[in-house]
């Protein structure tokens, strides 16, 4: 079964640059190779088919574990970083998630605390793929259509606390994105800005819209309008989505 892994890497420009991360240029060949060790890493560590919970600020690393999830048909619940302590608590046991990607110390020490042992910092993968010797094999790519098995599960609690997934598939995710890819016309030479966290769906569909078309994907931590600004002007920014909060923010 096609996966959006496939999706990205099939017909691409491996020398263009992917991802700018703060000082950080990726090309797709760096993001590639990246994703191909955690793959191995994630299915000798955890298996296939198993829940993630990603808790990471925008970072090329979140990309990747994005990518790898949907290679290893993992369903992926991004969360977002500011989320409380007791709503982080309801999510891990209404879920009961099998591997947790996190940095925020009190969130570690709150499934440490549960006597759970499926925690990857970014540091400890960081480092494997700094000191990787693994040989990544060339990909045969598949003809199939695209997986609908449940992928991407975005938590929305409103008012209540009480987590209401919105589900999508490889393929619901790929089709939005094509389709707002083709509403906008865009090209492989858009360079992209992301003012959203990867736990937004507007987050997700920028990025994957990036990644579809070959284009560059220029991250931010947080959304913060002078240095937004200067991030377009230095990368020659050329699309991004904005809602009136970021409007009015930029304007003054």
């Amino acid at each position: 079964m096609k996966t959006l892994y496939d999706e990205v890497f099939n017909n691409v420009d491996l020398n263009k640059i992917a991802i700018i991360d703060e000082n950080n240029k990726y090309t797709y060949k760096k993001l590639k190779n990246d994703c191909d060790i955690v793959y191995l890493l994630f299915k000798q560590k955890y298996g296939l088919k198993k829940k993630i919970c990603i808790c990471l600020p925008n970072c090329y690393l979140n990309v990747v574990l994005f990518l790898v999830s949907a290679k290893l048909q993992y369903k992926i619940f991004p969360i977002n970083t500011k989320i409380s302590k007791n709503n982080f608590i309801n999510y891990s046991n209404k879920f009961k998630f099998n591997i947790y990607i996190l940095d925020n110390i009190d969130l570690i020490k709150t499934i440490h605390n549960k006597n759970i042992n499926n925690h990857l910092s970014t540091k400890n993968i960081y480092k494997i793929l700094d000191n990787n010797n693994i040989s990544v094999k060339n990909n045969n790519y598949s003809s199939k259509k695209i997986s609908t098995n449940r992928y991407l599960i975005i938590l929305s609690s409103g008012s209540t606390g009480d987590p209401k997934p919105i589900i999508l598939s490889q393929r619901n995710k790929y089709l939005r994105s094509k389709f707002a890819g083709e509403t906008y016309r865009f090209t492989k030479n858009e360079v992209i800005i992301l003012p959203y966290q990867l736990d937004h769906s507007v987050g997700q569909r920028l990025m994957f819209m990036s990644l579809f078309h070959n284009g560059t994907l220029v991250l931010t931590k947080n959304f913060e309008p002078k240095v937004w600004y200067k991030l377009c002007i230095k990368h020659s920014v050329t699309f991004s989505i904005l809602v009136s909060f970021h409007i009015k923010n930029i304007l003054q």
